[in-house]
């Protein structure tokens, strides 16, 4: 059975059905409705929708291809602070689930544009009703409240415009208030003040509990240490690195086609504070372990470590890197 990012294409298939399933029992609206339809929308040439082609794809390749084109990454990379409130919650005894057989894959991960859209106007106004409905209106909660707002923004006329309708929205929320007054109000401030509202109603309701959730992730950070560079003896541009970046690349271009190289570079490999001539700094790339396993086999001389600083050892006994007929 195919794969994608370590994850068998059943589970990837049943993660995206259970969580559009649970996106419509609790939809922010109708723009997250429109792409969960495309997902399910067969195509008019094929037959075959979106979320079908994922499940009837023949290789990693294809599946990797399948899921690019499905649109899921769009939906759930709209709807991620939504799905990050149902897992903190736990809703339904089962959000927490459905977000960590997401994250599994990588779901959603991956850059956005800047640009607003209906879709995130919808989900803001979904977030800032189900955070106004958390809050408790304590003159220490308003308190809390007006000291987070006081620090989103530095525009007085906003953050008077923002605060006014937090504290509406609370007090509609404790009301028992209906979805369309609430979100009505809060779609009367504008874009900035929106942000400034929900990040306040946010900050404020899970008080941090998000920091508290952790994924498994399919892509990490690796890299090979260039021993010279982390010394401070040398720079990228030291002739002895280009070798090694050129074979770097001809180990991780057969592992782009399947979504398991996210980015390549060269600086410090490692997080938490940098220490001069001892941080760690080398060429540094993003991918799923196989690849960065596929990297130290085909560098056994050299040392590539995680972002924690783990070795990863090369295992001599198999062929170094991908070869002809690697099954992608």
């Amino acid at each position: 059975m195919p794969s994608y990012r370590g994850v068998e294409q059943s589970a990837i298939v049943k993660s995206i059905t259970d969580a559009i399933e649970f996106l419509e029992t609790h939809s922010t609206g109708p723009e997250c409705q429109k792409l969960i339809d495309r997902l399910r929308t067969p195509d008019a040439a094929t037959g075959v929708s979106p979320l079908g082609a994922i499940a009837h794809a023949a290789t990693n390749k294809e599946l990797a291809s399948a899921i690019r084109g499905s649109g899921a990454g769009w939906l759930f990379g709209a709807t991620g602070e939504v799905l990050q409130f149902h897992a903190v919650y736990n809703t339904d005894g089962k959000g927490l689930d459905i977000v960590e057989r997401l994250y599994q894959w990588g779901a959603g991960a991956g850059a956005r544009t800047l640009a607003y859209n209906k879709i995130d106007e919808e989900c803001d106004a979904w977030l800032a009703m189900s955070y106004a409905r958390k809050v408790g209106m304590t003159e220490e909660n308003l308190e809390k409240l007006a000291g987070v707002a006081d620090a989103l923004t530095q525009n007085k006329v906003a953050l008077g415009h923002a605060f006014k309708a937090i504290t509406q929205l609370v007090e509609m929320g404790a009301a028992g208030a209906d979805d369309d007054a609430m979100r009505q109000l809060f779609l009367t401030l504008d874009l900035h003040e929106r942000h400034v509202a929900k990040g306040t109603l946010s900050t404020v309701t899970l008080d941090g509990a998000q920091a508290n959730l952790e994924f498994d992730r399919p892509m990490s950070q690796y890299g090979i240490v260039m021993e010279d560079m982390t010394a401070g003896r040398t720079g990228w541009d030291d002739p002895k690195v280009l070798p090694v970046v050129e074979k770097i690349s001809e180990i991780l271009d057969p592992f782009r086609e399947t979504d398991e190289v996210s980015r390549t570079g060269v600086g410090i490999i490692t997080k938490g504070p940098y220490e001069e001539g001892k941080t760690p700094q080398g060429i540094i790339f993003g991918s799923t372990a196989r690849v960065a396993q596929a990297v130290a086999d085909a560098f056994p001389e050299l040392k590539v470590i995680d972002y924690e600083g783990r070795k990863i050892a090369p295992n001599t006994l198999k062929p170094q890197g991908p070869k002809p007929g690697f099954r992608l």
